[in-house]
């Protein structure tokens, strides 16, 4: 199971889209590493990704959850590049095609 998500951070718009992430697994870590995920150290508050992420894991199904910082000055909806980064992501984790056309525009 893939769980994709943003945030609003303080990161330049000018830059490629920082990712950050978790996986359930030692394997799965690897993967999303790989596609330029870094793992979210992430501490605080949760909400209801973390709750189905938490079954998940108690169920035994691997699961990774990937999020995309996004400029918190950027006040335009939706964060395209964002979309893009995360959709160009869950592309080659899953092995599956999406047009990309009108978000490369």
């Amino acid at each position: 199971m893939v769980s994709l998500g943003a945030l609003l951070d303080a990161v330049p718009n000018t830059r490629d889209t920082l990712l950050t992430g978790r996986a359930s697994s030692p394997e799965l870590e690897q993967k999303v590493q790989w596609l330029g995920v870094r793992n979210s150290g992430y501490q605080g508050p949760t909400g209801i990704h973390t709750a189905v992420m938490d079954a998940c894991t108690k169920s035994g199904l691997a699961q990774a959850s990937i999020w995309g910082h996004s400029p918190h000055y950027v006040n335009t909806t939706p964060k395209l590049k964002v979309a893009y980064a995360l959709l160009e992501r869950l592309k080659s984790l899953c092995d599956f095609d999406v047009p990309m056309t009108e978000f490369q525009e």
